[in-house]
C-alpha cells in the first residue's frame, strides 16, 4: 500500500488515516486509548495554530514562545474529535 518512490495526494493520506481512526474508535478494547491517529483536518488546525503563535513570537517586540505554549488551549471541538466523541474538528467534513 505504502511506497518510498510514491508521493501519496492528501486526499489518500486523509481517506488513510480517517479509515484506521475509525477503527480505533470502534474497536477501542484493542487499542491503547493514549494512542490516537487523527486526519489532516486536525493537523491543518493545529498548524494554523501554531503559525500564529510563532509568528508572534518571531515578531520584533512579541512574547517569548513559553509563555505563547502556557495560554495555549484547545476549543471544545479538537477536544471532543480527539476523544472520538465528534467526528470531525470544527465540524468540517
Amino acid at each position: 500500500m505504502t511506497s518510498m518512490h510514491i508521493w501519496w495526494e492528501d486526499c489518500y493520506v486523509d481517506e488513510i488515516l480517517s479509515l484506521m481512526r475509525e477503527r480505533h474508535v470502534r474497536y477501542p478494547e484493542n487499542y491503547d486509548s493514549t494512542d490516537r491517529i487523527l486526519d489532516l483536518n486536525f493537523y491543518s488546525n493545529f498548524k494554523l495554530r501554531y503559525d500564529k503563535m510563532s509568528e508572534e513570537a518571531t515578531t520584533v517586540g512579541g512574547r517569548s514562545f513559553t509563555p505563547l505554549i502556557n495560554e495555549f488551549e484547545w476549543d471544545k471541538d479538537m477536544i471532543n474529535y480527539v476523544r472520538g466523541i465528534r467526528p470531525y474538528p470544527g465540524g468540517m467534513d
